[in-house]
């Protein structure tokens, strides 16, 4: 891409080709994990003189994609206002679902989940409307996903239930895949239906092995181990959670790492081994703090904060969940569990 781009100026290429390079470039350094540059190659794209309405959502879109990454919030959110309004100039309605979807996450990350939600909404009218079965189908599961968190649980198995059954109309194997581990957890955390969340993670597992989808094998194996620390199984809990912070480290994906480490470190508190379960969860706030993940490391240190009282640490107990509580606000994931920590404690 970055070839294409010294190509295009070198030999005076129209400003299109220009633009169309640079917004390639910034979109390939995006999904590499190099939000940074990216930033750079979409911002010099979406201010190029001469480039067409359609270039510009597109570069704008990705600009914002990449600003997301860097949680810097603000100026992503204006850049996908920016591609929403030029997309809906040139009709282009598959173009502002799909940027609604990232307003959505935006908004989700941000703490917004009323927003969020509502852009969900619109990004799945405007795919169905379009016949946009792929489209539709994630925004379900996004939606899904968000659901949960605001602990709206009935809500959540509706949107994965459109979700998976828009993918096994279209028999695409992968997305089926991808909500049926979002399920499991539902299942098994809110619902209590273990046997269910334990075969809804164990299908999609096999498959993401095959297909060496490195995040997809973590996020099951994670809630194979919370399954199996339910069912009293402490050392099979033990060896999925090893095995999902491992493979979430070589996915580079902090979320999943730091979710991984906070059960395994409620689950050592749980069967009385504090000490064991601090080292997790404090490891656990600091991938939290170092990437940015605040609506994460509510609970997480609430959590933190239980395992202290359980080893006698009273002051720092008293401090964590005091934090926690002072940090809860719509959208926090597991919110809920926040208040109960706080009142152990008190």
């Amino acid at each position: 891409a970055r070839i294409a781009v010294d190509l295009a100026r070198r030999h005076d290429a129209d400003r299109g080709s220009v633009v169309a390079s640079l917004t390639a470039a910034g979109m390939i350094a995006c999904y590499a994990g190099r939000a940074a540059d990216g930033v750079a190659h979409e911002e010099e794209a979406a201010h190029y003189r001469g480039a067409d309405r359609r270039q510009q959502a597109d570069a704008r879109s990705t600009l914002g994609h990449n600003l997301l990454d860097l949680q810097r919030f603000d100026e992503a959110e204006s850049q996908f206002l920016a591609a929403l309004a030029l997309f809906g100039e040139i009709g282009d309605a598959r173009g502002q679902a799909d940027v609604l979807g990232m307003l959505a996450t935006l908004r989700m990350e941000r703490g917004e989940p009323d927003a969020a939600a509502h852009d969900y909404a619109r990004a799945i009218e405007i795919s169905r409307s379009i016949g946009w079965r792929s489209g539709e189908a994630v925004f379900h599961m996004n939606l899904g996903i968000l659901e949960a968190i605001r602990s709206r649980i009935g809500a959540a198995r509706d949107a994965f239930q459109e979700a998976a059954a828009i993918y096994s109309s279209m028999d695409n194997g992968r997305g089926r895949a991808m909500v049926l581990a979002n399920a499991a957890w539902l299942n098994h955390q809110y619902l209590g239906e273990h046997k269910q969340a334990r075969s809804d993670a164990e299908q999609p597992l096999s498959l993401y092995r095959g297909m060496n989808e490195l995040r997809g094998e973590a996020q099951c194996t994670a809630t194979l181990g919370s399954i199996a620390a339910h069912n009293g199984d402490i050392r099979l809990a033990r060896e999925y959670l090893d095995l999902a912070i491992s493979v979430a480290a070589d996915a580079e994906d902090e979320w999943l790492r730091a979710q991984a480490l906070r059960l395994l470190g409620q689950i050592e508190t749980e069967i009385g081994d504090a000490e064991r379960a601090l080292p997790y969860l404090e490891e656990s706030i600091a991938l939290c703090d170092n990437a940015g993940m605040d609506d994460l490391v509510v609970g997480i240190r609430a959590a933190y904060g239980r395992a202290l009282l359980a080893a006698g640490r009273i002051d720092e107990a008293d401090s964590a969940t005091a934090e926690a509580q002072a940090a809860l606000r719509p959208g926090v994931d597991q919110g809920h569990l926040v208040p109960f920590a706080r009142a152990e404690v008190l």
